[in-house]
This record gives structure tokens, sequence and C-alpha cells, in this order.
């Protein structure tokens, strides 16, 4: 499935947020350094920032309606918050790169990384990197959630990857034309790697450096609902 042979090859960022006004102008000012270090070491001739405001209630989108960047910059605005995966569907059917990244907009990670995973993706040939955070920096409650989801999604969908949940990732655009992505919630990523797996595209991982968020509360979900929607989307891939 690979195919990443444009002339001029266009990258696009999806950066994720819902209430991250705190954070956001650090995390799109090292966006922005990233993709101009990209450029200029050859790793793409064009670049694209989207951000996805998840419903934000805290002025983040006053603030992007002023803010003028270096890096062609758009914004896709849910007018009420729709969800983890209703924002990653809004901006990869917004992006118009020949690769397509996402990250969430809270400073987790190094967008600098970028550079890494474009070279290991033309290096395996691979239709999507995919980050796994090396060294977790969350709390003893969300490390534990994050472990039975990735148990239950290895179970339940037969799906041999680690953190299927990693927040940064980057696609091929004949990787984005072989999946219809219908999840609202957290379970994105793993549907992403699920349909990704179904079409026999290649996917290959990479460790990213992950930080603890500088301002504000991490958004998650309880254990609960994970695995209720680890089920959900087990009978939905095995059509029972």
């Amino acid at each position: 499935m690979y195919s990443c042979s444009a002339m001029s090859l266009h990258l696009s960022v999806v950066l994720l947020c819902h209430n991250e006004l705190e954070n956001l102008p650090g995390v799109l000012s090292q966006v922005t350094d990233a993709l101009l270090r990209i450029q200029n070491e050859g790793h793409a001739d064009t670049a694209e920032v989207i951000v996805v405001d998840d419903g934000s209630t805290d002025g983040t989108e006053e603030w992007l309606a002023k803010e003028q960047n270096p890096i062609p910059l758009s914004v896709v605005r849910h007018k009420t918050r729709m969800g983890y995966g209703a924002a990653v569907r809004s901006g990869l059917d917004n992006a118009t790169g020949d690769l397509v990244a996402y990250m969430d907009g809270d400073g987790q990670f190094e967008a600098i990384q970028l550079m890494d995973m474009i070279v290991l993706m033309g290096a395996q040939k691979a239709d999507m990197v995919a980050g796994i955070r090396a060294e977790r920096n969350d709390n003893f409650y969300r490390r534990s959630v994050g472990w039975m989801y990735n148990a239950a999604v290895r179970q339940c969908l037969n799906l041999n990857f680690e953190d299927v949940d990693c927040g940064f990732k980057l696609l091929t655009r004949s990787a984005l034309e072989q999946i219809d992505l219908q999840l609202n919630g957290n379970l994105m990523g793993a549907e992403i790697f699920n349909q990704l797996k179904a079409a026999g595209a290649t996917i290959v991982q990479m460790p990213v450096r992950h930080h603890t968020r500088k301002h504000g509360k991490a958004k998650g979900v309880d254990a609960y609902s994970l695995w209720a929607t680890v089920l959900d989307l087990w009978k939905s891939a095995t059509n029972r």
C-alpha cells in the first residue's frame, strides 16, 4: 500500500485541543519551529497546521482567530465537545498533505520527532508510523487504565502493537484513503490500527519522548468506559 512518491512533499500536522489555551501557544510555536526545520533539512517541501478545537470554552477560539503563523494555519472548530475520535477525524478530513501527522495539543510530545518519523517511514516503506511513549509520564491511575486498555485491545482485536492510544502518529495519504473512521471517543487509535491491519498496511512503531502537561488536567476516561468501548469495537470487527 505504501505510496509516497510525490515530487513535492506536503506535510500536514493536526493539533487536537479542548480547553488548552494555557498550553496551545507553546505547542504551536514548537510545531512551527519543527516544521521549518523539517523543510530546511529537505524532509518536506511545504507544510500546514490544522488545529481542531473540540468545543473549547476557555478562550481558545478567540486566541486562534488572532494568531499569525509563519506556517499556514487553519482551524476546525466543533461548537460543542464531540470527543477525541471526532476531533481526529475532523483533522484528518481537512488535512491536504501527502503525509499527515496528528498529535495532542497539550505539550505531551516533541514535534521535532516528526523528522525521525518521516525518515523511518521512508526507510521501512511504512503506511503509518505510530509513537510509543517510551517512558510514560502519567500518574498511576492513567498508567493503569492505559495498561488495561492495551491489554483489552490485544485480546479483543488481536492487535499485537504497543500503546495504540498514543496521540502521536504519522500516516501516508494512501493509508488515509484505506480507512473509514467512525468512533468519536478515545478508541480512535485502536480503530486506526484495526482498519489499517485489515487493509494489509505496513505499520511500524517508534519510541517517542513523553512529557507531563505543564498546565491543566489530563482528559481521560474511566476504566469501565474503556472496556465497554473496546467490546463494542470487537463486536463490530467480528460482526457479532
